[in-house]
């Protein structure tokens, strides 16, 4: 069997039509869902970008491969799914963002910005790289004119470079709306969308004329910010259209105080927004702005997974080849006041889309039990009647993708440890009911209600009349933690 796992950059679950957005038009993916099995609650290993996607690719959590916040370099040692496969026979093939590289890193590093500015032989390097025996990255985030790597190479093979120019001096003629959102001047068919679409759709049909299975990889760097799609995708939403997200007056009052400084742009910088940016100040009308950009980012990025689909079905493979839909956490997007990402685990940014299309086994089927991206090698090695990593510290869920079950796991965690505010290391438990965040030596923390309560308005940490529920999850939550130490290969021990 060949697996291709596609991922996006800061993509809510409720971005979907699957997840019963009535608004973003999402037939692809839609399609998928209707093909395969759904997940409901799936949670990323950590919120935000580099400690999600090393989690992922080693089945390890944020505490023991040691990416614990963005800016760490993933250890080339550390095994990945990626170089497992390989080692048992798979092509490993990887496209547009993987991002276990600090972009801002050293030219050492290359993924970074700075080994694509001061080492131009890396146009003809295609890997190795963690495993994938042949990349294409794209590096970066916004217009095409600030992305780096194979996929601006390829933007200057179809656009020249004076054309390149004029298009980003009229995008910086166009004043920033505030938090960091206009249209990008580049058409839609030069986007990193498009390329990572069309790349992966070669690269597909490249593989499928070998005589040996493939794991590939397709990453978008959308939706994640700057909110910067082309046009027609830019204007495609209207915004009366677009309902506003979850909030309400004096919400923040019973929360954390980094809340409110997040709130308000305050103190130290937080993960995954500009210093001092400040959210009190937004109308309806900004978010209702922001979130219609997103939604264009999502359905460009749609209508570039139906070339990878495509190309699955020209190649005559979709009866031995499972697709995956995923992202590597959500985005705040104007939930509760605030956007982008953090320590702030609200829902929009701690469940993610999961959708996984498997040959031969039925469509249509949605799960409700929680399900966690750190279990995608042990479930993938399952599919495939291969050993488990042994560093693996995941499990498999092939029983609930093929029916035989309809749970795996009856709650999942989520680690955080801010580079910023280092007094801030969150430890999140969510099960189908309720949600608990355990914040180390703070004499406050958070439980929700998420039946009663599923827009997370009312924290009932301090409620005597929750105490009870608080204590067990807490207790819940320690024996997970302790149950998933790392379970790393050491040296051999001799008595």
């Amino acid at each position: 069997m060949n697996i291709i796992l596609i991922e996006t950059d800061q993509q809510r679950r409720d971005s979907l039509g699957c997840y019963g957005n009535g608004v973003v038009r999402t037939p692809n993916i839609d399609g998928l869902a209707r093909e395969g099995v759904t997940f409901e609650c799936c949670s990323p290993a950590n919120p935000i970008c580099m400690p999600s996607r090393a989690s992922m690719i080693t089945g390890r959590w944020p505490r023991n491969h040691g990416v614990w916040c963005n800016g760490i370099r993933l250890d080339p040692a550390q095994p990945t799914l990626a170089g497992h496969l390989a080692e048992h026979g798979c092509e490993t093939v990887g496209v547009g963002k993987f991002h276990y590289e600090p972009h801002g890193g050293s030219a050492e590093y290359k993924e970074s910005r700075a080994a694509w500015k001061a080492r131009p032989e890396l146009a003809g390097w295609h890997g190795p790289f963690y495993g994938f025996g042949d990349v294409e990255i794209a590096g970066g985030h916004g217009p095409a004119n600030t992305m780096y790597g194979h996929y601006a190479n390829w933007l200057r093979e179809r656009i020249s470079v004076a054309e390149i120019e004029r298009l980003a001096r009229e995008f910086d003629s166009v004043e920033w709306r505030h938090p960091q959102r206009k249209a990008s001047t580049f058409p839609a068919e030069l986007h990193h969308s498009s390329w990572v679409g069309e790349t992966a759709a070669a690269k597909i049909r490249e593989c499928a004329k070998k005589d040996r299975p493939f794991f590939l990889f397709a990453s978008f760097p959308d939706p994640h910010h700057p909110f910067t799609p082309p046009e027609p995708h830019a204007s495609m939403y209207d915004r009366a259209d677009v309902g506003l997200p979850r909030r309400r007056e004096g919400e923040l009052d019973d929360k954390p105080p980094h809340f409110a400084d997040r709130f308000h742009g305050r103190g130290e910088r937080f993960e995954g927004a500009p210093e001092g940016l400040d959210f009190s100040a937004l109308t309806d009308d900004d978010v209702r702005d922001v979130i219609a950009l997103t939604y264009g980012m999502v359905t460009l990025i749609d209508e570039n997974v139906g070339k990878i689909l495509a190309a699955v079905d020209e190649a005559g493979i979709a009866d031995e080849t499972a697709v995956v839909f995923t992202s590597d956490h959500g985005d705040l997007l104007g939930d509760h006041g605030i956007i982008f990402k953090g320590p702030i685990h609200y829902d929009g940014l701690i469940t993610v889309p999961y959708v996984w299309r498997l040959p031969g086994v039925e469509g249509g089927r949605r799960i409700a039990s929680p399900a966690s991206q750190v279990d995608f090698p042990d479930t993938v090695c399952d599919l495939l009647g291969l050993p488990r990593m042994e560093s693996s510290e995941g499990r498999s869920m092939k029983a609930v993708l093929t029916g035989e079950a309809e749970s795996y796991r009856d709650a999942t965690i989520v680690e955080f440890q801010s580079q910023y505010r280092r007094h801030l290391k969150l430890k999140t438990i969510r099960t189908p009911e309720w949600k608990l965040t355990f914040y180390g030596e703070r004499p406050y923390g958070e439980l929700y209600d998420l039946v009663n309560d599923p827009d997370e308005f009312v924290n009932l940490y301090e409620d005597p009349r929750c105490r009870e529920m608080r204590i067990m999850l807490q207790d819940r939550l320690m024996n997970m933690l302790v149950d998933t130490e790392s379970s790393s290969p050491g040296p051999e021990c001799h008595a």
